[in-house]
């Protein structure tokens, strides 16, 4: 999974679960071709079949990977991609309309998780300032000599 950077120029591995710390892998966007770049303008899938000869992607990097097929997927909400989710195959597959709305779908919760999580920590953090504007009222008014 690739999470898209704020001014949406590239996209760098997510953390995994048994990861400490985020890869060093950070894709710019350039020029030329990109299957992230493509599903983050989009919205929508990209099934890439034989991702080897193709021109939607970066030329020689499923080469380099040995990935024969691969498909993009987007990860949205809050009318916004924010993670491109890519499932790659090592032999040349052809990739079904059901391929992609099951992965879509999958995305599709996924994003739901995100959304709700991100809703969370914003009341949280709503939550932790209203706490400090009240003890620091309380402080003020403590300290003022009110006759």
């Amino acid at each position: 999974m690739l999470q898209v950077t704020q001014d949406r120029s590239g996209a760098a591995e997510a953390l995994l679960a048994d990861e400490d710390e985020r890869s060093d892998g950070y894709l710019r966007f350039g020029e030329g071709p990109s299957g992230t770049a493509s599903v983050i303008a989009s919205g929508r899938p990209l099934a890439v079949p034989d991702a080897r000869n193709s021109t939607a992607i970066v030329p020689g990097r499923a080469e380099h990977h040995g990935i024969a097929s691969s498909l993009f997927v987007p990860v949205a909400w809050a009318g916004e991609v924010r993670d491109v989710v890519i499932a790659s195959w090592t032999e040349r597959r052809d990739i079904s309309a059901e391929d992609i709305e099951t992965a879509q779908l999958i995305a599709d919760q996924a994003a739901a998780g995100f959304a709700r999580l991100e809703a969370d920590e914003r009341r949280a953090a709503g939550s932790v300032q209203d706490r400090a504007v009240v003890r620091a009222a309380a402080a003020l008014n403590a300290s003022l000599d009110l006759q």
